[in-house]
């Protein structure tokens, strides 16, 4: 749980702040080792029974996190193992993981994380991870719909 550590207070206001509309919009942030920091803002976030999209703005790009080795923790669904990939118009380029959690909260309540003092608002996911290339990935925001984006390519 370490990986928290770096985002902990900012993620735990966002958390709490998540609006409740039923289109809203999520961040995908990506601070490379290296230091720069990508922030893709206004994703709209899907989650299916075995996948997690983040899907730009501009719609060129999804990240995909397909879920593996799912627990439920009261209400929320906690993954602690995933595959993602990046999708750009078509073309699926993995992305290796080192370590990730995600945690979905489906209900119609506030969620604590266990072990945490984030609370995740209803209909919340949040995604924190770290890629093989040492790359630092937060993802963060309501569900927008529960179907596969128009265009995935999985």
């Amino acid at each position: 749980m370490k990986i928290f550590v770096k985002s902990f207070l900012p993620l735990l206001c966002l958390a709490a702040l998540a609006p409740n509309t039923a289109y809203a919009k999520g961040e995908f942030i990506v601070e490379h080792d290296n230091g720069d920091i990508d922030t893709y803002s206004s994703v709209e976030i899907f989650d299916t029974d075995d996948t997690i999209y983040f899907k730009t703005e501009e719609g060129e790009s999804t990240i995909l996190i397909t879920k593996n080795e799912c627990d439920k923790e009261g209400e929320l669904v906690v993954c602690n193992k995933a595959r993602m990939g990046i999708d750009t118009e078509g073309v699926t380029e993995e992305i290796v993981i080192k370590e990730i959690f995600l945690f979905i909260n489906p209900s119609k309540e506030k969620q604590p994380i266990k072990g945490s003092t984030v609370t995740l608002s209803p209909g919340t996911i949040l995604l924190e991870a770290v890629t093989g290339k040492g790359a630092y990935i937060t993802g963060l925001g309501k569900i927008d719909a529960t179907t596969k984006p128009v265009g995935a390519s999985r």
